[in-house]
C-alpha cells in the first residue's frame, strides 16, 4: 500500500495490510566514514567557496569599518598576517607633507619612535627635509604595499 504522502517513512502498524506481518523498523545503518571536506562529485566542476548571495540588502553607510583579514604563509607558524590597522595611504602622504616635519606621519604610522626622534630634532630641519623624500615613496607605493608595511601584523 503506497501513501503518496509517505515520503520514505516506516509504515506504521495501522497501515499493514491483514496477515501480512508487522515491520519492526529499519536495519541499523552504518555510520559514513570520516571526510575531511567534500570531495568533488562525478559530473560536476568543483565549487570555489560560496555562491554570492542574493536578496539581502547591503548595510547602511557608515554602518562600520570592513574588518580585513590577510592570512599569507601561515602553514606550520601557528598564524598569520592579520589586518591589526585601518590607516589610510591619503592621510599618510598629506600628514608627511604638511606635519612631516614634526614627525606626524610617524606616529599616524604606528612608529612611535621614528616620531619621537623627528619631534626632537624637528629644530634642525632635517625631519622636514626627509619627510619630502617620505611622501615621495609614499605616493609612488602601491595600496597592497601600503597595506602589508603599516596595516598588518603576526597573529
Amino acid at each position: 500500500m503506497n501513501n503518496p504522502h509517505n515520503h520514505g517513512t516506516p509504515p506504521s502498524h495501522s497501515m499493514v495490510p491483514h496477515g501480512a506481518p508487522p515491520q519492526q523498523g529499519y536495519p541499523p545503518q552504518q555510520g559514513y566514514p570520516p571526510q575531511h571536506g567534500y570531495p568533488p562529485q562525478h559530473g560536476y566542476p568543483p565549487q570555489q567557496g560560496y555562491p554570492p548571495q542574493h536578496g539581502y540588502p547591503p548595510p547602511p553607510h557608515g554602518y562600520g569599518a570592513p574588518v580585513n583579514v590577510v592570512v599569507q604563509n601561515s602553514v606550520g607558524q601557528g598564524g598569520g598576517l592579520v589586518r591589526i590597522a585601518n590607516r589610510e595611504k591619503v592621510v599618510a602622504v598629506l600628514l608627511a607633507l604638511f606635519l612631516g616635519g614634526l614627525g606626524v606621519h610617524r606616529f599616524y604610522l604606528g612608529q612611535t619612535g621614528v616620531g619621537v626622534v623627528y619631534l626632537l630634532f624637528s629644530w634642525t630641519f632635517i625631519p622636514a627635509f626627509l619627510a619630502l623624500f617620505e611622501t615621495l615613496f609614499l605616493l609612488v607605493m602601491s595600496q597592497r604595499e601600503f597595506d602589508m608595511k603599516y596595516n598588518t601584523g603576526y597573529a
